[in-house]
């Protein structure tokens, strides 16, 4: 997840493994915000260990 504040001024990235069968998102914060945008796309499953055997 990657959240850009004031048009990149602050920038905050985190990876988030959800269970399979998530179905949503929460955002929470101290005081109130604005959500101007938000855009999520699905990715693929994982790169298999068996691809990196020497």
């Amino acid at each position: 997840m990657e959240v850009f504040i004031n048009e990149g001024e602050k920038v905050m990235t985190s990876r988030i493994y959800p269970v399979e069968n998530a179905k949503g998102i929460c955002f929470f914060a101290d005081q109130e915000i604005e959500l101007i945008t938000l855009s999520k796309w699905n990715l693929s499953k994982g790169v298999s260990s068996l691809m990196f055997k020497g």
